[in-house]
């Protein structure tokens, strides 16, 4: 059978660099470059330990494997693979697959080779050590690391592969691409996401490039202009109405919100300093009894006075939805994303989550909560409920690109 291959695919899968590093935006076809490299290493060393690594359980199964199992099954290739153990068989050789929450726990492995998918999210120290376990001996003086991502600003991934970084050296190779490159997309594919994305997370995602989103200020489209506005009239529209809440202890703070024509209204605020979750309940009690309640993922494992938060609220008669946390990136861009467009619009008497809008900032990486404890957690409400409401939808790799 014969393979197309795209530009960045061949570039990576003849590489001799010790390690290398795919930075490309989504759709460009990484998982398929995974399960093309995984059949190239282990033809050329089959009595070698090869590695394949995900930053978590759910992304390598649902993500990495499945990419990479489409390959196999698309070019006729038997595999077994052990669920329990991570061991996946195929042409005669090994390949341990594990995800990388736990890195500590593979530190007495020894492989020849190593392929890590969107370590935009990995530790630093995990990606060191695992250049630490290429020792398998079964591959001479061939031994390779490699990682596909999209790119996460100036982090690890910029500093030891783009030529300016500052632990470059002429060992390490970098191979860039963008969403456009793959030909193989459908059509309609990068038109249906850019709306998913702010100009700079669209530079990222899309375009493949370093940038810095996580330096200066947070929440950068925001504009008084576009996203405040009086909103008393949505009081009393009809529909339902989100309590938007973050159980910090100091501020614990919440918004409420509609949804109407496609945004998110926010049109009051709760601003609580050493407060509880009673004395929370007791002020949306006044005016929204009833409404549903979009919490950080956190109250479920909270308690006050011996009673879990949602068994208080519930207690209280509102209703409890179900939440997870995201990435407090995605979170962000999410919330970016809306504001850009217009779909998140704050009443003017909102002035703690206006203020959070125009005054959080990024440190080291990380939203500033020391330079002001007060800020930030009333407008991580509204990104809880915003992502929930209007969820940033991330599109799958298209791994079918064979010929």
């Amino acid at each position: 059978m014969q393979v197309r291959l795209l530009d960045h695919q061949w570039e990576f899968l003849i590489s001799r660099s010790k390690f290398l590093a795919l930075i490309a935006g989504v759709g460009s076809g990484k998982t398929f470059t995974i399960g093309h490299y995984l059949i190239n290493r282990v033809t050329k060393y089959p009595k070698a330990l090869h590695f394949a690594g995900a930053n978590t359980y759910g992304q390598l199964k649902n993500s990495t494997l499945s990419g990479v199992f489409n390959v196999f099954n698309d070019l006729e290739i038997p595999f077994s693979y052990n669920q329990s153990s991570g061991l996946l068989e195929f042409l005669g050789g090994r390949v341990l697959c594990k995800s990388m929450e736990n890195f500590n726990a593979l530190r007495g492995i020894e492989v020849g080779s190593f392929i890590l998918d969107e370590v935009r999210d990995l530790k630093l120290e995990a990606f060191e050590m695992m250049m630490g376990r290429l020792r398998d001996k079964n591959v001479g003086s061939d031994l390779q690391g490699r990682v596909v991502s999209s790119p996460a600003g100036y982090n690890w991934l910029f500093d030891y592969f783009h030529p300016n970084g500052k632990k470059k050296t002429k060992e390490f190779e970098l191979i860039t691409a963008n969403s456009y490159s793959n030909t193989f997309l459908p059509d309609g594919y990068i038109e249906s996401i850019k709306s998913q994305y702010d100009e700079k997370f669209f530079q990222q995602e899309i375009m493949g490039q370093f940038i810095n989103i996580t330096q200066g200020k947070v929440y950068y489209p925001f504009d008084r202009e576009k996203n405040v506005a009086d909103l008393s009239w949505c009081r009393t529209k009809q529909g339902t109405s989100f309590i938007l809440a973050d159980f910090n202890v100091d501020p614990l703070c919440s918004t409420v919100a509609k949804v109407l024509d496609d945004k998110l209204y926010i049109f009051d605020e709760f601003f609580i300093r050493n407060g509880d979750t009673y004395k929370a309940v007791n002020e949306w009690s006044k005016n929204y009894i009833g409404s549903s309640v979009i919490p950080d993922s956190t109250a479920w494992n909270r308690k006050t006075s011996g009673m879990s938060d949602i068994d208080i609220i519930k207690g209280a008669g509102f209703t409890v939805i179900n939440t997870l946390n995201p990435f407090v990136r995605d979170r962000v861009n999410n919330v970016n994303r809306l504001l850009s467009q217009g779909r998140i619009v704050i009443d003017k008497n909102c002035r703690h989550t206006i203020n959070d809008f125009e005054k959080v900032v990024w440190k080291d990486g990380a939203l500033d909560q020391k330079t002001d404890h007060l800020l930030t957690h009333i407008s991580d409400t509204v990104g809880y409920g915003a992502w929930k409401l209007f969820p940033m939808i991330r599109k799958k790799e298209n791994t079918q690109i064979q010929l």
